[in-house]
């Protein structure tokens, strides 16, 4: 019999008490302490009666409780990142219908406002003391969960222009967590990192594969997360075993690994997200913890993990591009073609999914679940993927690629339309059009062709013109959607071009130019050999012909991920080890360069806006729970 997480989770947290559950940069849990703290905060929620919780909590051992807490009151947690636009979290409180918000200290200030925005919603601080809970907290679980009852609402991209809440239920994920023990063999005392933000399905696996098993958690702060060296360090500190990573950040570490001179003894490290590369980075990092096994995840969020593919043994021998596995035991597959029939053996087709592994559908969008899951005659219920594969001859399905437009952007799920959608609003945009395309590293970023308005200022542009980081164009962005969905490139064009049936041909779109963009402040070639080096590195990780050295490096396009490439770079050309926050203190190639010289004195910008958080507000008093509704 399979059991829900949280009914597996009492059960282990009865067995052995003492043993460490969650370890944080603020302190640690036992399984008896999580037990508690989580039992008292289902007991609280038990009695405001949430149709769903919304978590906005920094990354300690209160998210886990949290967590926990939420499900073990039988509601389903709704994750809200606060770095993103605060219109995005208002759509996501309103449309999952959260009455609770679970924050702290740190994110109160920010989820106030938007508690105050919404009708019958409360704040409830879970860093603050409360008083003794009920006495009926003392029952094992306040509610046991079916395999129909909603455990959280995920939401990702939606080519509507608004993000889409994907509806999972306990029972799929209770198959999963149950074949992770089965597959992986016994998981007691494993410890796990636990570094996938809790938007990230990904979260999950982490962090109930291992509490219902008796392993210890580790949580990933983070300033960690960004900072592969610290990181490193810490997986070696707390001797972490299990690590779960998407690709684009296991090349990123792969690549600090394989000069780090104590490697942590991780036997299986878990990709998925985006298609995974077995670059040399990540061949030599491996070769450095031998008998570490990689695992190719395959799965939607409308489904989680549905199939698997392992790589162990002799590593000359792994594909650089492995498949994506074969389908877990409670899984169904199908590969069609487009009239719906499958397709035989070896040829490509769609992938559609089915068996004890789907969501519900998405909340409160019947018109969108019924393009995406189809309920046959029989009655099995089918979900269309949208992603191209095909059956190997070995048996493990090859992914081939989209159907539609769907990206992946740093593991994030985007939906082109809906950037498109965003930036079309803007009054100087008369058409638009996002694509991906590959920076310096391989990894796929957006680029936005933009037909400017009459009036505006790029209007009639005879031919393309890269601008790098239009201001108008990003703000306007940068305040409607998250970070990973804004364009790293605009170029301004005098039309799009188009097919012959009259729909805009994406192949011809012209290249971004490598030419430094006009930026507010003049160019200013390097002088020194230090600002020449770091010059040399920004133009190769920029893709661009020349880089000033007071020009910030956010302002020519640079993002999280690039100037993580740019730290493990500047710390093999230099020799040197220095924390990644250098590189946001120090945006400029002038203020870095003094810096590295030991020239304490040289000039440090302030960071740019995408290091500060966007829940910059005054702070106000926030009570342990601040109703505004007395019904809520």
């Amino acid at each position: 019999m399979t059991l829900p997480v949280t009914e597996a989770f009492v059960r282990q947290a009865t067995r052995t008490p003492q043993a460490l559950a969650v370890v944080g940069a603020t302190g640690r849990l036992t399984y008896g302490e999580l037990f508690d703290a989580a039992r008292d905060l289902a007991t609280r929620l038990e009695g405001s009666r949430p149709a769903s919780v919304a978590i906005c909590l920094e990354r300690t051992p209160l998210l886990v409780v949290a967590i926990l807490g939420t499900l073990l009151a039988g509601r389903p947690y709704v994750p809200l990142d606060a770095a993103y636009p605060d219109q995005r979290l208002r759509h996501m409180l309103a449309d999952s219908g959260a009455t609770v918000v679970l924050c702290d200290r740190t994110t109160a200030t920010g989820v106030t406002a938007l508690a105050e925005a919404a009708e019958g919603v409360c704040l409830l601080r879970l860093d603050e003391d409360h008083p003794p809970a009920a006495a009926e907290a003392t029952a094992p679980v306040p509610h046991a969960v079916g395999d129909e009852e909603l455990a959280y609402i995920l939401y990702t991209s939606g080519s509507t222009g608004l993000p889409k809440g994907v509806a999972m239920a306990h029972g799929p994920l209770a198959r999963l967590v149950d074949w992770h023990t089965v597959h992986d063999g016994p998981q007691y005392g494993r410890v796990t990192a636990q570094f996938a933000p809790v938007s990230f399905d990904v979260s999950f696996q982490e962090i109930f594969t291992t509490l219902c098993a008796g392993g210890t958690l580790v949580l990933v702060a983070e300033d960690v997360r960004r900072d592969p060296p610290r990181l490193l360090d810490l997986l070696a500190e707390h001797r972490v075993d299990r690590l779960f990573l998407p690709a684009a950040a296991l090349h990123q570490i792969a690549q600090c690994g394989v000069r780090a001179s104590v490697q942590p003894p991780l036997r299986d490290i878990v990709c998925a997200g985006e298609q995974l590369q077995v670059t040399e980075a990540v061949s030599g990092w491996l070769r450095a913890m031998p008998g570490c096994r990689l695992h190719n995840h395959y799965g939607p969020t409308e489904t989680h993990v549905v199939t698997s593919h392992v790589l162990d043994g002799d590593l000359d021998r792994w594909p650089r591009l492995p498949p994506i596995g074969t389908p877990l035991p409670h899984v169904r597959t199908w590969i069609l073609d487009p009239a719906g029939r499958p397709v035989a053996d070896g040829e490509p087709g769609e992938l559609h999914l089915g068996g004890a592994c789907l969501a519900q559908g998405y909340l409160g969008r019947p018109d969108l679940t019924a393009e995406r899951f189809a309920t046959l005659t029989d009655g099995t219920r089918r979900y269309r993927t949208g992603d191209l594969v095909r059956r190997l001859p070995s048996g493990p399905l090859e992914y081939l690629g989209r159907s539609d437009r769907q990206v992946k952007i740093r593991g994030h799920r985007v939906e082109a339309g809906e950037v498109e959608l965003v930036l079309s609003a803007h009054r100087d945009v008369a058409e638009c059009c996002v694509v991906t395309r590959p920076d310096q590293a391989g990894q796929q970023q957006l680029v936005a062709y933009v037909v400017p308005a009459p009036g505006s200022a790029e209007y009639g542009a005879p031919e393309p013109v890269t601008l790098r980081l239009a201001p108008k164009w990003h703000r306007h962005l940068s305040e409607r959607l998250p970070e990973f969905m804004v364009p790293a490139l605009y170029v301004a064009v005098a039309a799009l071009p188009l097919t012959p049936s009259g729909k805009v041909d994406r192949a011809a779109l012209p290249a971004p130019s490598t030419a430094r963009p006009a930026l507010a402040v003049p160019m200013a070639p390097p002088a020194t050999a230090t600002q020449q080096r770091i010059a040399g590195v920004w133009r190769e990780n920029l893709q661009l012909d020349e880089v000033g050295v007071d020009d910030n490096f956010f302002d020519l396009g640079g993002n999280s991920l690039l100037i993580t490439q740019l730290h493990t770079r500047l710390a093999e050309l230099t020799g040197r080890t220095f924390p990644l926050v250098t590189l946001f203190d120090h945006p400029t190639i002038r203020s870095l360069a003094a810096y590295l010289d030991g020239d304490v004195a040289g000039p440090a910008r302030e960071r740019p806006a995408t290091r500060r958080s966007r829940r910059e507000r005054p702070v106000r008093r926030v009570s342990a729970v601040a109703k505004k509704d007395s019904s809520a």
